[in-house]
């Protein structure tokens, strides 16, 4: 259930949805039920519905705009870190072969999945050095 047209995830599109009144209703209320880990609810609903794929690319768009950055930084977060710890994703890598279904040789042809391989490298070593 992609965002845009022809199954291309379209970057005003994703911008609207993440800005939309409907999606801050619905994580105000992911947030009341999960207080614990709401983005992390959330980020599970998203990709039950659009998939790992989809999710990725559509925080990565979110991220350069200023109306819906801010949450688009803590779903990645969220999404950085079901990667890291239950999908047991613990190189960059392993990621972009198995949730991106690119091969690590030609990373370069795919902007998108570049920018995300990037962003989930920064991601790992962040964390372990801050272990």
């Amino acid at each position: 259930m992609p965002i845009g047209k022809d199954g291309f995830i379209e970057t005003e599109m994703v911008v609207k949805f993440l800005s939309s009144r409907n999606f801050k209703v619905w994580s105000q209320h992911a947030a009341m039920l999960n207080k614990e880990d709401s983005y992390g609810a959330m980020i599970t609903a998203l990709t039950n519905v659009f998939g790992d794929k989809n999710v990725a690319i559509m925080v990565l768009l979110g991220k350069h705009s200023r109306s819906s950055s801010g949450v688009s930084k803590k779903l990645e977060t969220a999404l950085f870190n079901k990667w890291y710890t239950v999908d047991k994703y613990r190189t960059a890598d392993d990621m972009v072969a198995k949730v991106l279904g690119v091969k690590r040789s030609r990373i370069h042809g795919y902007p998108r999945e570049k920018f995300i391989w990037g962003d989930y490298s920064k991601y790992i070593t962040n964390r372990v050095m801050n272990y």
